[in-house]
């Protein structure tokens, strides 16, 4: 019990922690307004690798001779290289909140995948805390305004996409994490999946060299989301179903909003404040029976 409690607790800290994206996104952007997205996305994953390589091996602990090459570079591709482009091109082609939506659609296909190949069960409960908690992500995200989405089919089948690849990095750090320790697994995935962005990223290689500030903000933000969100979200897959995390993880749409909110001030209406308490209550069904 006690494990599956810190199992959870570690789902819900990384999910604070994945909140903050916004923030420093916002921030970085204004300094730089050659950025993209998706050149952040590059230097997140980028710098965090490295910071990682670092301190392994000035612990000692860099062993590659005995990493599973196959599954990181799978991982990378699948899960990083692909699903970060398709999740920055289904936002620009259908607006961010139907993108939302539509990539958290990926607890559904953990729950069908960690079931063939963990052989965690799908339960009644999760099915019920899938669709509480996708229910509750949409109405976050703004859907009962139509005004706002956009829709077109080619934007639908790259957020469906990203919700396919976004179910990846969940699965292959469940397979990960039972080969390797916890910083290995977002060194590697983390590193492989840079240089897979790499030629997407060329022309902004050299601006965050330029400006102290923004090689400052970067740096934070692979370390307090980046690190910070991946170590416990990985670590908590030692401890509970990675079906069962997955759905936890809807908790992120949730703080964002709530960060919005004291933050900048952005006021949550009460179909958003209904679609939290979904939400919430999708992941109290999910402590009220396990597994």
């Amino acid at each position: 019990m006690n494990r599956e409690l810190l199992g959870f607790a570690l789902v819900v800290t990384a999910a604070l922690l994945w909140a903050t994206l916004g923030l420093f996104y916002k921030t970085i952007l204004a300094l730089e307004p050659n950025f993209t997205p998706l050149n952040i996305v590059f230097f997140r994953i980028a710098f965090t690798s490295f910071i990682i390589f670092l301190a392994q091996a000035f612990r000692g602990k860099l062993s590659p001779k005995r990493v599973d090459w196959a599954l990181f570079l799978g991982y990378a591709l699948l899960g990083i290289a692909i699903f970060y482009p398709v999740y920055a091109y289904a936002i620009d082609a259908i607006g961010v909140g139907m993108a939302a939506i539509l990539m958290y659609t990926a607890p559904a296909w953990v729950a069908i995948f960690s079931h063939f190949l963990f052989g965690e069960k799908l339960t009644a409960f999760k099915i019920a805390a899938i669709a509480l908690t996708f229910t509750g992500s949409a109405l976050v995200a703004g859907i009962y305004k139509p005004g706002t989405l956009r829709l077109n089919l080619y934007g639908v089948l790259l957020g469906l996409g990203a919700g396919l690849t976004y179910s990846f990095y969940n699965i292959f750090n469940k397979l990960a994490v039972q080969r390797h320790s916890v910083l290995d697994t977002l060194m590697y995935s983390m590193g492989l999946g840079a240089i897979f962005l790499l030629p997407l990223n060329v022309k902004a290689i050299v601006l965050p060299f330029r400006k102290l500030k923004l090689l400052l903000w970067l740096l934070a933000l692979s370390i307090i989301p980046s690190l910070g969100g991946g170590f416990c979200y990985i670590t908590a897959l030692r401890f509970i179903p990675v079906s069962v995390a997955s759905i936890t993880a809807n908790l992120e749409p949730l703080a964002a909003a709530a960060f919005g909110a004291l933050l900048f001030g952005e006021r949550m209406e009460w179909p958003q404040i209904l679609g939290a308490s979904f939400i919430i209550g999708g992941v109290v069904v999910l402590q009220v029976k396990r597994g």
